[in-house]
């Protein structure tokens, strides 16, 4: 759902809670493609869809969150997890 938000392809009241580093500060920054990380004050908050969406997309590497479509993106997360998968298991 985040690549969705992110591409644009979500509806807009997803769209506009997902705000980029980019959009917080005006300096250039090797972390353009991250999701700002919002402040909550429960720990209620840090186990909201919303705050572990935004940890598990920062998480990605650089060639998964530059896919060009949702199929591309599915694709090579799958790999990636299924090779994540096959490590643990060796």
């Amino acid at each position: 759902m985040a690549f969705k938000c992110i591409s644009g392809l979500a509806p807009k009241y997803l769209t506009s809670q997902l705000i980029t580093r980019e959009q917080v500060t005006k300096r250039t920054t090797r972390s353009g493609q991250k999701l700002n990380i919002p402040l909550f004050k429960t720990a209620s908050g840090l186990r909201t869809f919303y705050y572990r969406t935004i940890g598990l997309w920062n998480n990605l590497g650089p060639f998964l969150k530059s896919s060009r479509s949702v199929q591309v993106f599915k694709c090579i997360l799958k790999n990636k997890l299924l090779d994540n998968f096959n490590d643990d298991v060796q």
